[in-house]
């Protein structure tokens, strides 16, 4: 469940405040208060998590290995969606 501030009669601003499965806190707003959107919120947690990696305080946010199964998924993904079908794909050798 996400839970969004800012509607109704909350006067604490337009934000995200976190998102649950149940009881369990899966995401919380590192930037709250600040009233982005989720891409925003998305790419400053980006690059403060690379600046982490560049000064060796934190392994990289998003390895190239990943970055390079993910889309070789992509087009699978298309496929499926064009087709209807079931596309498998298996990790590459990078993976």
């Amino acid at each position: 469940m996400r839970r969004q501030t800012g509607y109704d009669l909350d006067l604490d601003g337009f934000d995200t405040d976190h998102i649950t499965l149940g009881a369990e806190v899966l995401y919380h707003n590192p930037y709250q208060g600040r009233r982005w959107n989720d891409g925003e919120t998305t790419i400053a947690s980006l690059l403060e998590a690379m600046a982490a990696w560049v000064r060796g305080d934190r392994p990289p946010p998003y390895p190239l290995t990943e970055g390079a199964q993910d889309h070789w998924v992509a087009p699978a993904v298309e496929v499926a969606a064009e087709s209807g079908e079931t596309v498998v794909t298996t990790p590459q050798a990078w993976a």
